[in-house]
């Protein structure tokens, strides 16, 4: 039995019968304790209007530091189909190991079940018995497969002490479910996700980055189309001046037009800048340095 419970019987005065049988039944009379319940009642109403339990703080969600006592940066990179963003996050995941920092890329989409099946409305293999996909609800998946993602990834990677690498983030869902539903509605949806160290926009012309996906023989879906890409690239310029009450974290607006090697070039120096990394230099004898 509850403790509170316990304590308001205690507390009865002497002689008061408690009756504690259901309500409604043939002869049955009401509860005679109304204050061990509404002691009851009430603590279950803070536990479900307890901020900390409905809406976790950031710091929360992120967690303690890992257990050397650094936790490891959160980085995103944006842009439009076919502006680099899987090659740069892959290459810079590569670049990172050569300052010996773990790093960990990721995607969104993820792998994760939310994430399944958002790939599956995109490339258009799930659709509405009414027609197409609600666009308000695509926005939603999104939204719902990126707390999966940090809750199931980016999070417990940061907390190892791991650098996470984003192909896609928060940016994007203001993009392109922006093309559909306001972009105010889609900064509330995604209010909770955890903010990244940095963001770093890849800015490429729809035109260079639809030949680009051309060139490679990628199947095309929902939004890969030339006029959606051109308004899917003012929703972007129209994010990165910032939203309301939306905080996207340091946000970099790179030229994406250059070589793989060119942009990643640039992408490895901002970082190093940024977070002053140092890469370790061989020690005399062909040993490496602590």
């Amino acid at each position: 039995m509850d403790e509170d419970l316990l304590d308001n019987e205690r507390r009865q005065a002497p002689g008061q019968k408690l009756d504690h049988s259901r309500e409604g039944g043939p002869g049955q009379p009401k509860r005679s304790c109304p204050g061990a319940w509404n002691a009851l009642l009430g603590k279950a109403a803070r536990v479900r209007t307890s901020p900390a339990w409905l809406f976790p703080s950031e710091a929360a969600l992120r967690g303690r530091e890992g257990a050397r006592g650094a936790r490891g940066r959160f980085v995103v990179i944006e842009g439009l189909d076919g502006a680099g963003t899987t090659t740069q996050t892959h290459e810079l995941v590569r670049r990172l190991a050569g300052y010996r920092i773990p790093a960990q890329g990721t995607a969104e989409p993820s792998k994760g079940p939310v994430g399944a099946l958002l790939r599956q409305v995109l490339s258009q293999r799930v659709v509405s018995p009414a027609g197409p996909f609600d666009r308000a609800a695509l926005a939603l998946l999104f939204a719902a497969d990126r707390l999966d993602h940090a809750q199931a990834e980016i999070l417990p990677w940061l907390r190892a002490g791991r650098w996470v690498i984003s192909d896609r983030y928060v940016l994007s869902s203001l993009a392109y479910q922006g093309l559909d539903v306001p972009q105010a509605y889609v900064a509330q949806i995604n209010a909770r996700a955890p903010r990244p160290d940095l963001t770093l926009f890849l800015d490429v012309p729809p035109e260079v980055s639809l030949r680009r996906r051309q060139a490679e023989g990628a199947s095309t879906d929902l939004f890969e189309d030339l006029p959606t890409q051109r308004k899917v690239a003012k929703l972007y310029q129209a994010a990165l001046k910032g939203l309301p009450g939306m905080d996207l974290g340091p946000l970099v607006v790179l030229n994406g037009r250059g070589s793989i090697g060119e942009v990643a070039d640039e992408l490895e120096a901002l970082l190093r800048t940024r977070f002053k990394l140092v890469r370790p230099v061989a020690r005399q004898g062909g040993g490496r340095s602590a």
